[in-house]
């Protein structure tokens, strides 16, 4: 699947403001401001602003120019299939699990897990950079306890 990190608070709002989402997943397709403006039922005018700020973030790639009659429409594309937005655009505000003392807390493993992401997300972009796939493996455990008084024993 293709995924972009979203590492920057500036892009990470402008994806976040409404109707964008929805002009990303329109744009999984190549496509123009007024192709998503049928399809969304939008004045052309808005999403034209919107996809201009996306493409300004970077969540947004020119395909090509088109002449449709007397006018040059310009086609683009979402970046990606599905976006994932940082931990680290939080900043302070984020988990930080070495801050955390309760190892075994919820919150600590929402902080390890959010580490997780965030070091795969870059490995995942220095891989395609260099043109290599990146080797990953996945390890899932479900633990359940016959009652309450054995989760509080554990």
């Amino acid at each position: 699947m293709n995924v972009q990190t979203i590492d920057q608070p500036d892009a990470a709002a402008c994806l976040l403001q409404p109707p964008r989402s929805e002009i990303l997943r329109a744009l999984r397709q190549p496509g123009s401001a007024a192709s998503v403006a049928r399809e969304l039922g939008l004045p052309r005018q808005r999403v034209t602003y919107h996809v201009r700020q996306l493409e300004k973030h970077g969540l947004l790639d020119h395909v090509e120019d088109r002449r449709v009659g007397n006018c040059m429409e310009r086609v683009v594309r979402a970046r990606a299939a599905r976006f994932m937005i940082s931990p680290r655009v939080l900043g302070e505000l984020g988990l930080d699990r070495d801050a955390l003392a309760d190892r075994f807390s919820s919150a600590y493993l929402v902080a390890s897990a959010s580490a997780a992401a965030e070091t795969v997300a870059a490995q995942r972009e220095a891989a395609r950079a260099a043109d290599r796939k990146l080797a990953t493996l996945t390890l899932e455990s479900k633990v359940a306890f016959a009652d309450p008084a054995v989760q509080a024993a554990f």
